[in-house]
C-alpha cells in the first residue's frame, strides 16, 4: 500500500492506524489482538477506497436512493481530507480532519450532490475505537444524506461467530431482496448484505477468537451487515481471496428512508465505537 499521508500511532495498549485519504481508521491493534480487518491489497490514490478499517460511505450509500449514484459509497471515502487537529499520549490518540466543497470539486460524483457543507470527522482510540462524522449546511438551502461508517471487524471463522443485538428488527436483503423480520441471533452462512433497521448495539461473539466486539452507534438509524461470501470475496481485486473467512461489516449509519435532512445552518454528528471484551461472554 502507498504510504502517502498515513498516520501510524503507537498506544500503550496497542497501535491504530490512520489515512487522510477518506479521514479513515485503518487497521487498529489492541491488547495484542487485531480488532480491525485492514486487507494486505489496499490501494489509496486518487479515486481509491481503502478495503478496510472504516471508511465513510457519505453523501450516500451504495449506489444511492436511485440506484444510480457513483461512485458506490460517495466521495468522502475516496477524497483527501485536512488534517486540522492530532493529539496523542500513551493511553489514546485522536485525530481530525476537515472537508470542504472545495477538496471535492473535481471529484466524480460531487455534481450528484451540489450542496455547500462542511464535514468534520474524529477518530480517537485507545480502550475504544469511535469514529464521528459531523455534517453541517453551510448552505442557503436543505440537502439530505445517507451516511454509514463501514466497520470492518477481525473474526476468526465468519461461520462460527453469532450476532446479537438484532433480534426482532426488520432487514432488507440487497442480495435478493425483500424485507424481513430477523427471529433470534443471526449467523452468517453465505454471501450477507443487509440492512437492518436498528441502530443496536450489535454484538459479534467470536469463539475462535474467545472474544466479543461490540458496535455502538449515535446518531444512527440503521446497523448494516455485511460479507461477501466465497464466490464473491473470490472476484474481490482489493482483497486476497479467503480474507472474507475472517472479516465481517458491522456498520452504524442512517440510508435509504433513513437519510438525514439538514436546514440551513443545522449539523448532525454520527458516530460508532467499538470495543472490545475478552473472555467472550456466552450466547443465547
Amino acid at each position: 500500500m502507498p504510504q502517502t499521508d498515513r498516520h501510524d500511532i503507537p498506544l500503550r495498549d496497542g497501535r491504530f492506524t490512520a489515512y487522510d485519504h477518506g479521514a479513515q481508521l485503518g487497521g487498529w491493534e489492541h491488547h495484542g489482538q487485531p480488532v480491525l480487518y485492514l486487507s494486505s491489497l489496499a490501494a489509496t490514490g486518487a479515486g481509491a477506497a481503502i478495503r478496510g478499517g472504516v471508511p465513510l460511505c457519505w453523501p450516500w450509500f451504495g449506489p444511492g436512493r436511485d440506484g444510480r449514484h457513483t461512485p458506490g459509497h460517495g466521495f468522502g471515502r475516496v477524497a483527501d481530507w485536512r488534517l486540522v487537529d492530532r493529539q496523542e499520549d500513551p493511553a489514546g490518540a485522536r485525530l481530525t480532519w476537515e472537508l470542504t466543497p472545495e477538496q471535492v470539486a473535481d471529484l466524480p460524483g460531487r455534481e450528484l450532490w451540489p450542496h455547500d457543507f462542511l464535514a468534520r470527522c474524529e477518530v480517537s482510540v485507545g480502550d475504544a475505537a469511535r469514529v464521528a462524522l459531523t455534517v453541517t449546511n453551510t448552505g442557503s438551502q436543505p440537502f439530505d444524506y445517507e451516511v454509514a461508517l463501514h466497520s470492518y471487524l477481525v473474526v476468526g471463522d465468519v461461520g462460527q461467530i453469532v450476532l446479537t443485538g438484532l433480534d426482532g428488527s426488520t432487514w432488507f436483503d440487497k442480495v435478493v431482496g425483500g424485507v424481513h423480520r430477523q427471529d433470534g441471533d443471526l449467523r452468517l452462512d453465505g454471501e450477507t448484505d443487509r440492512i437492518y433497521h436498528t441502530a443496536g448495539p450489535v454484538e459479534v461473539h467470536d469463539p475462535v477468537l474467545g472474544r466479543t466486539l461490540r458496535v455502538t452507534g449515535e446518531g444512527t438509524t440503521d446497523t448494516i451487515v455485511w460479507n461477501p461470501g466465497p464466490e464473491k470475496g473470490q472476484d474481490i481485486g482489493d482483497m486476497a481471496p479467503d480474507d472474507w473467512r475472517t472479516m465481517v461489516c458491522v456498520e452504524s449509519g442512517a440510508v435509504a428512508d433513513n437519510a438525514i435532512s439538514l436546514p440551513p445552518g443545522a449539523r448532525w454528528t454520527t458516530a460508532t465505537t467499538i470495543t472490545m471484551s475478552t473472555p467472550m461472554r456466552g450466547t443465547r
